[in-house]
C-alpha cells in the first residue's frame, strides 16, 4: 500500500501533492486504524492490551478529525 501511494505521490507537485497525501496517508490510513482498533477492542482478552486499545481510540479519532480538516483545506487550495 505504501509503495502504491509513493508512486502516486511522485507525480504530484505543490497543492496537488498535499491534497493527495492528506487524502490517502492522513484520512484513509487513520480510518483503517480506527476501524481496526474498534473492531479488535471487543475481541481482546488481555486487559492491558484492551486498555491500550481503548486509550488510543480517542487519539486516533482526533487525528482523523484533524486529517479530514487538513484534507478539506488542501483540497480547497488545490482547486484554486
Amino acid at each position: 500500500a505504501h509503495k502504491a501511494l509513493n508512486s502516486r505521490l511522485e507525480n504530484q507537485r505543490g497543492d496537488a501533492f498535499d491534497k493527495m497525501y492528506m487524502e490517502y496517508a492522513g484520512v484513509k490510513d487513520h480510518e483503517k486504524v480506527l476501524s481496526k482498533l474498534k473492531s479488535d477492542a471487543s475481541k481482546i482478552d488481555d486487559p492491558d492490551v484492551k486498555a491500550l486499545a481503548n486509550e488510543h481510540t480517542p487519539v486516533v479519532e482526533q487525528h482523523l478529525k484533524s486529517a479530514e480538516q487538513m484534507s478539506t483545506r488542501a483540497g480547497a487550495s488545490a482547486d484554486k
